[in-house]
């Protein structure tokens, strides 16, 4: 147990060096450190519970059982997420915005997606998270190793100094927790922004997709809503489920009347105009002074609207394509 600790404290420590430089790619790679500590803090957690269950006569009392800790100690993060929130090791608050940023980690680890304008302050936070995590984390045990086989590195003796770990378990404790308290006490010296960066993303990816349908509306007479459901339409057209629900219903995806009847039936279509919720929600955020509910209300707009701003986004780019093939035509026309 000395041993995992003592890496974590490595790890985290790496990670702080790259949060320091303030460039994304350094912040990304912290955010992988620290997501793997926590994501090994919490499976340890998971183990020591087992052994806790072993031992207790009321697994009430406890607050999980046997079946939840398998699951924690299974692939999926949300179940070790849940242990760690039913045995009290962390709060639902704290769940939940580990789970989110997991979710981030993955997002910009498996599908490329860069969050690039609030990944320092997601990395400092997630990074002070984790320390709080470790914090709390009370081992089951403190099996006493010899000296000659605790590997210790210099990036951990910054933290526990000449110490060295003994079968003293409350020794070792106190020892652990106050390095892992001293790295976020650095970490604070970052400064916190994440909340004004939570924000500023926000609205920059609103007032980018009301420049799109302004942009949009150039070349019809509807409104915004129109407009954006006449995309809508137009996008889904052809998909599958769109064919289907066609068919059901006996309309011909060959009539002129296709896209308007699209723009009524398909359950994709929006009913109301989504950027005055967007604004009225972000308008709301700023007045919210609680970390963990901007972020949350962050990625539920981020997730939410994902998939209409991506296709407005796409409706302008077709536009400006064919104009810039159409100019290209007409300049080789001219010079042959």
């Amino acid at each position: 147990m000395k041993q995992f600790l003592s890496d974590q404290i490595e790890q985290l420590d790496l990670a702080l060096d790259q949060i320091s430089v303030g460039d994304r790619n350094f912040d990304r790679f912290a955010f992988l450190l620290i997501d793997n500590v926590v994501e090994l803090a919490l499976y340890q957690h998971a183990k020591d519970c087992s052994i806790k269950l072993l031992f207790s006569r009321e697994s009430k009392q406890l607050g999980y059982d046997e079946k939840t800790i398998t699951r924690a100690k299974g692939k999926y993060f949300h179940d070790k997420i849940k242990l760690a929130v039913s045995s009290g090791l962390i709060s639902r608050e704290y769940g939940r915005s580990i789970r989110l940023l997991h979710e981030f980690r993955n997002s910009s680890y498996h599908s490329g997606l860069r969050h690039e304008a609030v990944l320092h302050s997601l990395s400092l936070f997630y990074f002070k998270i984790a320390c709080d995590l470790l914090i709390n984390y009370e081992p089951h045990s403190f099996s006493y190793r010899g000296q000659s086989e605790l590997m210790v590195s210099m990036r951990t003796r910054k933290y526990i100094g000449s110490y060295n770990p003994s079968v003293n378990k409350t020794r070792n404790i106190e020892v652990f927790k106050s390095s892992f308290d001293r790295m976020k006490e650095v970490a604070e010296t970052f400064g916190n922004e994440l909340i004004s960066d939570l924000i500023s993303d926000m609205s920059r990816a609103i007032s980018n997709t009301i420049d799109n349908v302004e942009f949009l509306m150039t070349s019809t007479s509807e409104d915004r809503l129109n407009t954006i459901k006449g995309h809508q339409a137009f996008k889904y057209r052809f998909t599958e489920d769109v064919k289907k629900l066609a068919e059901e219903n006996n309309i011909d995806i060959m009539s002129d009347g296709y896209i308007s009847w699209i723009e009524e039936n398909y359950s994709k279509i929006v009913k109301k105009d989504p950027i005055e919720k967007w604004i009225s929600t972000l308008t709301s955020l700023k007045k919210e002074i609680n970390v963990h509910e901007v972020f949350k209300t962050y990625c539920d707009f981020i997730k939410n609207s994902k998939e209409l701003r991506e296709l407005l986004q796409e409706s302008v780019n077709g536009i400006e394509n064919y104009h810039a093939d159409m100019r290209l035509g007409h300049y080789i026309n001219v010079l042959d």
